[in-house]
């Protein structure tokens, strides 16, 4: 019988709620729902939770692992001894993962060239909408929480709002930069998010991308 399956008819007989049936186990309530569906989020294959997680789901069942184990039947069991992180309440795992390319260095500062190539790979949470990333260089950002040895995340698009902060090449000089938009009608305001820069205005540029987020190391 699926573990799924023998919690589920455990908490109908007793009248147990998923959210008292965690607090039993010691597990989030999301979890719980994780192991009656039978399906890993994270990966959208069968659960297989852990030595440890079954000792707390048969502990709430009232029973030990040596009970619950026969009864499981052909159910696929991990044997691994590192902890099960999605069994910690209130930690719901990442649904899906993708990986985004990164292409380059965008100045956050008086301008720099982005080589077009590939560098490497970033792994982001699905929900992130990024086409591709570049390494920020510079302190021109700084007001905006963007610093120096930041990775940012952008968007595709040739079209901005007023305001938005995107990556921009001056088409002249080839130039990338990491600013702030301001547009009246063909002609920009690159405005730095630091009083120590200057802004600059131009009507030959193309807008690389809309900024979508910003990664930074812990211990910056």
């Amino acid at each position: 019988m699926k573990l799924g399956r023998i919690l589920k008819d455990f908490r109908n007989l007793h009248k147990i709620s998923m959210e008292e049936m965690a607090k039993r186990c010691g597990v989030s309530k999301a979890y719980i729902g994780f192991i009656e569906s039978g399906i890993n989020p994270s990966t959208g294959k069968s659960l297989a939770p852990s030595i440890d997680t079954l000792k707390k789901l048969a502990n709430g069942m009232g029973m030990s692992i040596d009970d619950l184990i026969p009864l499981m039947g052909d159910d696929e069991i991990s044997l691994s001894n590192e902890p099960d992180l999605s069994s910690i309440p209130g930690i719901i795992p990442v649904r899906k993962i993708k990986k985004i390319p990164i292409l380059g260095i965008t100045c956050a500062g008086d301008g720099v060239w982005c080589e077009e190539n590939y560098e490497d790979y970033i792994s982001v949470d699905n929900h992130i909408k990024a086409d591709f990333a570049l390494h920020v260089q510079g302190d021109s950002m700084i007001d905006a929480n963007i610093h120096d040895g930041d990775i940012a995340f952008f968007q595709k698009t040739d079209v901005v709002d007023n305001g938005n902060i995107a990556c921009v090449l001056l088409t002249e000089t080839n130039e990338v930069m990491l600013k702030k938009v301001l547009l009246a009608n063909d002609t920009a305001i690159l405005q730095p998010c630091n009083d120590e820069y200057k802004s600059i205005i131009t009507n030959d540029f193309i807008v690389l991308g809309l900024l979508k987020g910003i990664y930074k190391e812990i211990n910056q």
